[in-house]
């Protein structure tokens, strides 16, 4: 332990390469959902408000999630 209490983090590189890959994959992840809005509007004949509330009730959780850590 250091001076402060706190044990030295052994693997910080696969730490910050872990939180680093987690981020990376969430956007792609939310660049794939924007992409598939207007197939998914054509397909379901939503308007443009409905696809709106799919987006926003898809990427809010993954940025409450993206905050906790």
């Amino acid at each position: 332990m250091d001076q402060a209490g706190v044990a030295p983090v052994e693997n910080r590189i696969l730490l910050t390469i872990s939180v680093m890959l987690a981020t990376v994959m969430q956007s792609i992840d939310a660049t794939i959902a924007n992409v598939a809005l207007p197939h998914m509007q054509g397909t379901f004949s939503a308007n443009q408000d409905q696809m709106v509330w799919v987006l926003t009730s898809y990427i809010v959780p993954h940025g409450m999630a993206g905050h906790a850590v």
